[in-house]
């Protein structure tokens, strides 16, 4: 216990807020304090800096912190194609000159704004699309303390009024009509307030978006006050690399934006970000605080630039696009460094379109890429991409030091040196270590002034990286100093061969340790290594050596390691013809054999290298290196290094008592891991592990992780992994499907900052039932409708019961259009004037009814980001309105949404420099997957026979069963009816899980067979003398139906005397078709002189009215129609197309007698109206305007909002009835309800698509 009462003021530990010491950066510019990143540029490649946060304005040397801020993610992109010019008017004494705004208002603009050509790029840019999730909810908050004011106190005029006329009104049985309509009125109103409330959803505010050129450069204004007239006072803003401009949304939210146009003005770009996460990055590679050193980042006097390439429209992932993007802006800004602390887990490491190009721009234009290693430890293979996969790449473990562990985690106690629990290890699939050094992986540091913090604290793979970082912009900026030139590869080399080792520590977890600038630097002054000469070696293709098989650690393995002496391109040929270096090859251990001797020329030489696993005790992992020295100066380190990984599984005893069995003990100090390996017994198909604590005077907390590594498969689809916590004598278990024939890693340790030591107890028991089909998946094909499964019990006696339970539909579909055009902006061009091309897909996708947990995929592209062939595979599904619904990339499942009934659009784009390889995507399939619900698993029922003849006949089900070791059993599965959902379509597959026991589950698909065919041609025979008869008849009817087609086209183009003349030279047999007449009611509805022809309208109106038997029709619409028969559906649909006719005739009619101001007849006209449309928009439309003329607009918004709960957005009438909707709640005087309303109609119809 520390005690220091009798101390007034006890010393904060300073040190540990912002970890220095542990790389010795401080040591380092107290002996040169010039070398403080100054004349080094660093890229964040992150979520987004926010350039007004604290300690990010300057560097100590008085330069600007931040140089440039990109959004390559495209989030924040403003499409401004549209070009309007501007209006002078003449109001009071003086000119004032204005823009129509992209919803049409006017926007007033700065007389003091030059535009020489006119031209002002107009659009619009919704708020929340540049908030994060949690900002966005906090605003919202805000927002609705102001709008629930507002609501108040519109109730409360609303019952006032209402009261004051029961008042005066005491007795509400005499009341006249016309009072009865008064009070209806007043009481609306009220009502109304409330229905609205119900489906209140803020959208936030939606920006004006103006871009202009002043005769020497490009200007944007964001319209962050929304009031039209306050657009004259807003900031204009250029490019924030010309001009380090950037402003505040607002004094709620205090996000800070910037700008960049492209494109000619074309296109402007709202860079803010959608994370804390860049920012706190970017404080500690370089953040200055004058006043505080003890916060300033690691090189206080770097420069950055920003990066987001966390996309917000996903909730920050990245995508391939944006990094791509990056590394163009990271070369035109002169950038020395690249860090990115974000990763993923990949199928193959050091592969895909993304890791070439980072290659590319480190090896050719030589840009040091720094990346986190990953925060899905503590198994083995975890480290992810690209910070763990990518030998171009420095990656970057995270421990914490003693320092940290009392002022970032307030702990108890101080602990020595110790790697986070959490930090990824290698190697690699492909024997690469994966790590290459480490650093401290928590800071306090910087956030956005919108979190409302002056720092945070975070930890991670994401905070070591910017540590390391640093670390290396100290190292450059000292380099620089004294004229050392150097390339990415030698700073990598230097930092590895100078790290400091963290005692206890795995070397797949620290790589050769923590960095060590000052010692760094000593080595690139001593060393005197040639920065063009870099050293690959290959191994069969392969970055290093990984057994991981027991059949491989049985036997010494001689193979063939390729060393190339490779020469930057730039080299002169002299420099390759003279070089040569004799190299001492060693290796870490004994069981690795090597020759002593190697000599280098430039090329290839081979090493033969021998590696005996034999003698190595079972159920460990083991590392070493075959290094190689420069004979001459041994002391600098290794030239290369070869990583070696064994993993010697645990062979289980099959002659022991209980071979199915592991059991066993370990004992844990705080962040130590303790691993097992083990071959499962032969047929092993799920293991049961089970950990118990023993004599624990507190609760720990403890890691687990299993895990059998296949190849090409990432460690995320085969992991089991939890940190849990347990008290003395409690027990935890997990399930872990096993694999094929497979290592079992398992894993466990205690969590590092869970003081004390402990013991768990863990048993693993193991479990075999094999399943075969011979068709290879579990898939029953509707159309064949039968599926043999072959069962096995190979470890023990195993209880069977299958069971299968369908979770999820899928659907495919093929482009209706596609396109490939080059993108226009430079923030797409490679160096050497290489153009990035996209590849848009439009597909069309129609559902019949809601569907949950919505998201697209393609297969074999959707898992992959940085492994990708492509830089993207973006998608967006649209409404038919043009409205963004959703919107995805890789991961496709981590974008789920609900999607309504309708009919929808899905954009698809990749991403690619070369032509050819998109072309072969034109035809790319589509595939859609959404829960399935319980409609679409009705109607069909999935057995289980024991033959194929019970199967066939449906008969004697498949029943429980005992199966014996060594027994098998087969299961046939049939589908016996048919699937009743509405979105379930032939061809769909509805997939789930078959299951023989509780914890064993297979992957179960089943394709819907072609479905039932109803046949249209039967008709009733009762029906038959009312069909034609005669070819004259049928001839009359074609011809009628085609000309009915061609003057509809006049009417849509407008050709109005084209559709008179054509109509007058008809013959009198035409007079009564009812698709004619309606044509001529429309023809005289849309005259530009309707008003003069209101009678006519009138007239033709009724002339349709009287031509359908309304009797007849009555008749029908109070039958119940057999669906299952298709005379009675044929006679429904021409009632159904008679009734809209007639609908459509009533609403016309009536229109024209309000407008003749006939309220006798408009009232007849009604009361027939409603007997067949009361629910239709038409008679909502026409009722509407009779309450508007009458002043009763609470009872018109009762029905408008009415009509609207059950209409679809697909349907064209909503957009008119949320316009009816706004006008009403405006003479209402609610304010606050149409602002709310105005921002719901621009989200659900925008102009244009999304931009990708």
């Amino acid at each position: 216990m520390n005690n220091n009462n009798n101390k007034e003021e006890e010393e904060f530990p300073l040190k540990g807020l912002l970890p220095k010491e542990e790389i010795g950066s401080i040591e380092f510019q107290e002996v040169r304090p010039k070398s403080n990143g100054n004349g080094i540029i660093v890229a964040i490649f992150d979520t987004g800096i926010d350039p007004g946060a604290p300690g990010l304005q300057t560097t100590c040397e008085g330069k600007p912190k931040i140089i440039d801020l990109v959004d390559g993610t495209g989030s924040g992109d403003v499409n401004t194609t549209l070009i309007v010019e501007s209006i002078k008017e003449e109001e009071g004494e003086g000119k004032k000159e204005w823009i129509k705004g992209w919803n049409g208002r006017k926007l007033y603009l700065n007389e003091k704004w030059k535009n020489p050509s006119g031209k002002w790029h107009i659009g619009f840019k919704r708020c929340f699309e540049l908030f994060s999730n949690p900002l966005t909810e906090r605003i919202k908050k805000e927002r609705r303390k102001s709008f629930d004011l507002q609501q108040r106190r519109a109730k409360d005029v609303a019952f006032k009024s209402l009261s004051q006329f029961d008042s005066n009104h005491p007795n509400k049985s005499i009341l006249s009509s016309q009072l009865q309509k008064q009070r209806r009125e007043l009481e609306d109103r009220l009502n109304q307030l409330d229905e609205l409330e119900k489906d209140y959803q803020d959208e936030g505010p939606v920006f004006d978006v103006v871009s202009f050129h002043d005769g020497d450069q490009w200007n944007a204004i964001v319209n962050t006050e929304e009031a039209e007239e306050q657009f004259a006072s807003a900031k204009v803003l250029r490019n924030f690399r010309d001009c380090r401009e950037f402003s505040t949304i607002s004094k709620m939210d205090l996000m800070n934006y910037s700008i960049n146009i492209y494109d000619d003005g074309n296109l402007v770009s709202i860079v803010t970000d959608c994370s804390p996460h860049g920012t706190h990055v970017a404080g500690i590679v370089g953040a200055y605080h004058p006043t505080q050193p003890e916060l300033n980042g690691i090189a206080p006097g770097v420069q950055l630039i920003s990066v987001k390439i966390g996309d917000t429209r996903l909730g920050s992932e990245e995508v391939g696009s944006a990094i791509i993007r990056g590394l163009i802006a990271a070369k035109a800004n002169g950038c020395h460094i690249i860090n990115m602390s974000y990763g993923e887990a990949v199928h193959r490491p050091n592969v895909g379109r993304t890791i070439e190009l980072i290659k590319e721009f480190v090896e050719k234009h030589n840009i040091i890429f720094v990346s986190s290693g990953g925060n899905n430890g503590p198994g083995l293979s975890t480290v992810g991409a690209p910070g763990g996969t990518s030998d171009s790449v420095i990656g970057v473990g995270a421990y914490v030091s003693s320092e940290m562990m009392p002022t970032e985690y307030s702990l108890r106690e101080k602990l020595p040196d110790i790697m986070y629990t959490w930090s990824s290890r290698g190697p690699a699939f492909d024997g690469h270590r994966g790590i290459s050094v480490c650093a401290p992986g928590g800071a306090f540091s910087a956030v956005p002034n919108w979190t409302l913090k002056k720092y945070d604290h975070m930890n991670g793979t994401s905070m070591s990286s910017p540590n390391c970082c640093g670390g290396i912009a100290l190292l450059l900026s000292a380099l620089k100093q004294e004229g050392i030139f150097w390339r990415p590869h030698l700073i990598k080399r230097a930092l590895e061969n100078t790290a400091k080792p963290i005692k206890g520590a795995e070397p797949w977890a620290v790589g050769c340790g923590c960095i060590q600038v000052t010692k760094a630097f000593d080595w690139m002054m001593k060393s005197n290594e040639d920065p063009d000469l870099q050293y690959e070696l290959k191994v069969k293709r392969k970055r290093g050596i990984y057994l991981k098989s027991w059949e491989e650690t049985q036997k010494p393995l001689e193979t063939t390691i390729n060393v190339s002496a490779n020469w930057h391109e730039s080299s002169a040929n002299d420099k390759k013809i003279k070089y040569e270096r004799r190299i001492v090859v060693k290796s870490t251990v004994s069981w690795i054999s090597t020759p002593q001797y190697l000599v280098s020329v430039t090329g290839a030489r081979n090493l033969n290298v021998r590696i005996d696993p034999t003698h190595l005790d079972a159920g460990k992992a083991y590392y070493a290196e075959i290094q190689g020295f420069d004979s001459q100066n041994p002391s600098f380190g290794p030239l290369f290094r070869l990583p070696v990984t064994i993993i010697k599984p645990f062979l289980m005893d099959s002659s022991a008592e209980n071979a199915s069995q592991l059991s066993g003990s370990f004992k844990f100090n705080p962040g130590e891991i303790q691993r097992i390996f083990v071959q499962p017994p032969k047929g092993s198909s799920s293991a049961e592990i089970t950990v118990r604590t023993k004599d624990l005077d507190t609760r720990r907390t403890f890691s687990f992780h299993a895990q059998q590594m296949k190849r090409h498969i990432p460690y995320r689809n085969t992991e089991v992994s939890e940190f849990f916590a347990l008290a003395s004598s409690e027990e935890r278990k997990w399930n872990v499907l096993l694999r094929g024939d497979l290592p079992l890693e398992v894993g466990l340790g205690q969590f590092w900052s869970s003081l004390g030591s402990s013991q768990l107890d863990y048993r693993i028991q193991f479990s075999g039932i094999s399943c075969e089909t011979l068709g290879g998946p579990l898939t029953l094909n509707g159309n064949s409708n039968l599926l043999r499964i072959d069962v096995s019990s190979t470890i023990q006696t195993e209880d069977i019961k299958p069971s299968i339970e369908l979770k999820s539909v899928q659907k495919f579909l093929r482009p209706f259009e596609s396109s490939i055009k080059p993108l226009q902006t430079q923030r797409d061009q490679l160096p050497e004037e290489r153009n990035i091309l996209q590849l848009v897909l439009q597909y069309k996708l129609k559902l019949e009814e809601k569907a949950d947990g919505l998201f697209c995929f393609i297969s074999g592209l959707s898992p992959l980001l940085y492994d990708s062939p492509f830089e993207t595979q973006y998608w967006m599904i649209f409404d038919s309105n043009k409205a963004l619904i959703g919107c995805g990339d890789s991961f496709s499942e981590r974008y789920s949404f609900p999607l309504s009934k309708g009919d929808y659009i899905i954009r698809v784009q990749l991403r690619h420099e070369s032509k050819a390889k998109l072309e072969k995507h034109k035809e790319l399939i589509l595939g859609v997957q959404f829960k399935a619900s319980d409609a679409d698993k009705k109607g069909l029922d999935l057995k289980f026979f024991s033959t194929q003849q019970n199967a066939i006949l449906e008969e004697n089900a498949y029943s429980r069963k005992k199966l014996q070791k060594g027994k098998k059993t087969s299961i046939f599965i049939k589908g016996v009816g048919y699937p009743s959902g509405k979105n379930v379509k032939p061809g769909d597959i509805i997939s789930g899980l078959f299951s023989l026991q509780a914890k064993i589950e297979y992957d179960f698909h089943y394709i819907v067979p072609a479905a039932k065919i109803v046949n249209e041609s039967k008709v009733d025979n009762n029906e038959s003398s009312n069909e034609l008869q005669t070819e004259k008849q049928k001839l009359e009817k074609h011809i009628l139906d085609q000309t009915v087609s061609f003057l509809s086209g006049l009417l849509s183009r407008k050709q109005f005397e084209d559709f008179r003349q054509l109509s007058i030279a008809l013959d009198d047999n035409s007079s009564n078709h009812l698709p004619l007449l309606q044509l001529h009611l429309h023809a005289v509805d849309n005259d530009s002189d309707r008003l003069s022809k209101l009678d006519q309208i009138i007239l033709i109106a009724d002339k349709i009215i009287a031509a359908i038997d309304v009797n007849a029709m009555a008749i029908h619409y109070g039958t119940k129609s057999d669906e299952s028969d298709p005379s009675q559906m044929k006679k429904k649909r021409e009632w159904d197309s008679k009734k809209e006719i007639l609908i459509d005739a009533l609403y016309r009619k009536g229109l024209a007698l309000s407008d003749k101001n006939d309220d006798a007849e408009s009232e007849k006209n009604t009361i027939e109206f409603k007997k067949w449309a009361d629910d239709n928009p038409k008679f909502t439309s026409l009722e509407v305007k009779r309450l508007k003329k009458d002043s009763l607009f609470g009872t018109a918004l009762k029905i408008t909002t009415k009509q609207l709960s059950t209409i679809s957005v697909s349907d064209p009438i909503k957009k008119e009835l949320l316009d009816q909707q706004i006008e009403l709640v405006e003479k209402l005087g609610w304010d606050h309800w149409k602002n709310v309303l105005i921002q719901q109609k621009l989200q659900s119809y925008p102009s244009s698509f999304a931009n990708f």
